[in-house]
């Protein structure tokens, strides 16, 4: 979605969005050449628009792709967002030292990281999208969910679990700014794929509590069966 969110900063998709039919390809490509003249001279704009024009005349359009993406980042940036107090039990467990109100650090400090780190990448998502495109935003928070739960999972004390938790909400705040993205790429039907696409919080709301629960039963003969559970679920989080 890089190229295309690029090629959006020069495109006004607000007023002249694609439409995900292809009967007015030839009215938005004449657009398109008028801005190839625009920027006559400026090679990363011409070069955003060539691509776009190029993405236009393929069988499946783009918009579908991006749809898609945002449809399974909600899905699991949700989805594990409201499954971290599945943990606490687990971990009440390996560090029964702790109170319940130490313990509920591990999902109150996750939680406003994720809120936190998202008000901020929402303030800035214009800024991020003209210089290193919100691809690549979206894959640094995979990539720091993974770190998140691999360095919580290899932790001995559970401030190290809390600390893979700050790692972990700042990666999930990543994803919480892509539910509406998709809608740029859409106009008749902007509602409609914009619903689509949040459904799959409600999605990972159901897929990812079983999922948790299931890891922990079947790692119920390791002694801390959350540790392989959270292993699994970074590495899910990284593809």
């Amino acid at each position: 979605g890089n190229m295309a969110v690029q090629a959006s900063s020069y495109y006004n998709y607000e007023n002249d969005t694609a439409s995900p039919r292809k009967e007015d390809t030839a009215l938005r490509e004449d657009k398109l050449l008028l801005w190839e003249i625009a920027c006559e001279g400026d090679d990363d704009k011409k070069s955003s628009v060539e691509s776009l024009m190029k993405e236009m005349t393929t069988d499946i359009y783009h918009g579908y792709y991006v749809f898609l993406a945002t449809f399974f980042l909600n899905f699991i940036t949700i989805g594990q967002f409201n499954s971290s107090s599945l943990y606490l039990d687990p971990l009440h467990q390996s560090f029964p030292e702790s109170g319940s109100g130490t313990l509920a650090l591990v999902c109150t400090i996750q939680i406003v990281a994720a809120l936190a780190s998202s008000l901020a990448g929402g303030m800035v998502q214009n800024t991020l999208n003209d210089y290193v495109g919100l691809n690549w935003l979206f894959f640094f928070g995979g990539v720091l969910m993974s770190v998140g739960f691999i360095w919580s999972s290899y932790s001995s004390t559970l401030a190290g679990v809390i600390l893979g938790s700050v790692s972990l909400g700042i990666g999930l705040g990543a994803g919480l700014i892509s539910a509406g993205v998709c809608v740029l790429w859409f106009e008749q039907s902007r509602g409609t794929m914009l619903l689509l696409a949040i459904s799959g919080q409600g999605m990972g709301n159901v897929f990812f509590p079983w999922l948790i629960v299931k890891l922990l039963e079947t790692n119920a003969e390791v002694e801390e069966p959350w540790r392989p559970t959270m292993r699994w679920m970074g590495l899910l989080s990284f593809f």
